[in-house]
């Protein structure tokens, strides 16, 4: 074989080689490209499935705390009663604020999903929500009552019921005024946050 005609075979078989390495890669490139993109669109399907069902099971919570202001505002009711029946040192009631459920809310909170469906507005109402329906709540309402009952004793043994009437009557009704108004409030902030992820 003429030296000219080996040089040309060689140079053919390097072209050769040069094209099918350039498509092995641009195959491999294109696999991995293709992998990437089916990966990423698979975890973004995830992760609006997953957004969605907490977004379903915040609702669900949140109808079960309406549920407990409903209860608390009834307890509310038979606290009133009792005030206004002179019958406030036989009233037993209890206020478990403690029980508001919150998991799913700061749950999305913390992942600043939450901030994608609700308003600076209403997530500033419902802080307030959570501040008041918490232990620290629970504690400070029972004590308040706990405290009026502790000066009624008091002022029966001291020979002073007069200021039933005069002082400390108005006084719990001026409390059970304030903790109404504001259950009342913390209901419509919930009503108004179920509204907006309903949109």
């Amino acid at each position: 074989m003429p030296a000219e005609a080996t040089t040309t075979a060689q140079a053919i078989n390097y072209f050769t080689l040069f094209v099918q390495g350039l498509g092995q890669f641009t195959g491999v490139f294109l696999g991995v490209i293709a992998g990437t993109a089916v990966t990423l669109l698979v975890h973004h399907f995830i992760r609006k499935k997953d957004e969605k069902n907490q977004i379903k099971n915040l609702k669900f919570e949140l109808e079960i705390n309406l549920n407990k202001i409903k209860d608390w505002r009834d307890e509310l009711t038979n606290y009133r009663n009792a005030v206004n029946g002179d019958s406030f040192i036989t009233y037993f009631g209890y206020f478990k604020l403690s029980s508001f459920i919150g998991v799913t809310i700061f749950q999305l909170h913390n992942s600043g999903t939450l901030y994608q469906y609700l308003s600076h507005e209403i997530i500033g109402q419902l802080q307030e929500v959570f501040n008041d329906f918490s232990l620290t709540g629970e504690n400070y309402l029972n004590n308040q009552i706990r405290q009026r009952k502790d000066t009624l004793v008091n002022l029966n043994e001291s020979g002073n019921p007069e200021l039933w009437q005069k002082q400390l009557k108005p006084e719990i009704v001026r409390d059970i005024d304030f903790w109404e108004q504001k259950f009342k409030t913390h209901e419509n902030t919930i009503k108004k946050t179920i509204q907006a992820l309903n949109k």
